[in-house]
């Protein structure tokens, strides 16, 4: 096979890694590559030398380089913290309760709840168990 042939696998095998997702096609296209940059240097006479050296480099690829690339290509979804409603940040009391990022909570206060009037702004120090923590500000 000649550089351009094994240079066009390579590439085709490559992009079909984008549609498969498998982080193991796109190691036998590089294989591919690197040997078609070879056989520019070095031209080998017998294809199965060069078949022999595309599944070396490729397994080798596949073993060392495979699962750090895809950790790091998912890393991203373990790392996202969905804790959107167990934070503090600023409400309003209305009809009897507190309205904080969109919903309505029961409350605790750290005084009185007497002192509470319609439409008061209130921190909310922490949620927990539908139930709105809050001091008055």
């Amino acid at each position: 096979m000649g550089f351009f042939l094994l240079l066009a696998i390579g590439i085709i095998l490559i992009a079909l890694e984008v549609f498969v997702t498998s982080f193991v096609v796109i190691w036998f296209g590089l294989g591919f590559l690197l040997v078609s940059i070879i056989e520019v240097f070095y031209p080998f006479e017998n294809i199965f030398i060069q078949i022999s050296l595309v599944s070396i480099f490729s397994l080798l690829l596949l073993f060392l380089f495979r699962k750090r690339v895809k950790n790091r290509f998912f890393k991203a979804q373990k790392e996202i913290k969905d804790d959107f409603l167990n934070e503090s940040g600023y409400g309003e009391v209305k009809s009897g309760k507190i309205f904080f990022k969109g919903t309505f909570w029961d409350f605790e206060a750290s005084v009185d709840v007497d002192l509470y009037k319609e439409k008061d702004k209130v921190f909310v120090e922490k949620t927990k168990n539908n139930i709105a923590y809050i001091k008055k500000v």
